[in-house]
């Protein structure tokens, strides 16, 4: 059986973590993990790194409503979206697909994923820095659009 340590992935996130703390990012407190992703949720939402073989991306994901109050909380958001995407320094995603519960903003991140080890320091890098910049354009909207979507039945976590 193979030990976590010894995972491609939990060797990545173990030292992606540890570049996000000298960052001083709060994700740094997350623990490594072998899944593709690790995250931190922040009340009705949730804030995720994805690293894949060779490609990685981060994003806001919405699913703590119920359907209709994450499509209006998404919505409230895409309010803003030219002031987010200037702020945020570039296009975002804005993954709405019809009838699905989980709604999210995202973007891809260049520079290859957990098989590009010599890629690594540079990769954790951009996650760091566009993570930080998806938080900061998007910080002063989530209160409003929480707001917006109080009142719809919050899921359970």
């Amino acid at each position: 059986m193979t030990e976590a340590r010894d995972d491609p992935r939990y060797r990545f996130w173990e030292a992606f973590l540890e570049r996000a703390r000298l960052a001083g990012s709060p994700h740094a407190t997350i623990p490594p993990s072998t899944e593709p992703f690790i995250e931190r949720r922040q009340g009705q939402y949730t804030w995720i790194y994805r690293a894949h073989e060779h490609d990685a991306s981060i994003e806001l994901y919405v699913n703590g409503f119920s359907n209709r109050g994450n499509v209006v909380f998404f919505a409230e958001l895409q309010k803003h979206r030219d002031e987010v995407e200037l702020e945020y320094g570039g296009p975002l995603m804005w993954d709405q697909a019809e009838g699905r519960k989980y709604l999210k903003v995202w973007t891809p991140i260049s520079g290859g994923g957990y098989g590009d080890v010599k890629a690594w320091p540079q990769l954790h890098d951009s996650m760091v820095n566009s993570m930080t910049r998806l938080i900061s354009s998007l910080r002063p909207h989530l209160a409003t659009a929480s707001l917006t979507a109080q009142g719809f039945e919050v899921l359970g976590r």
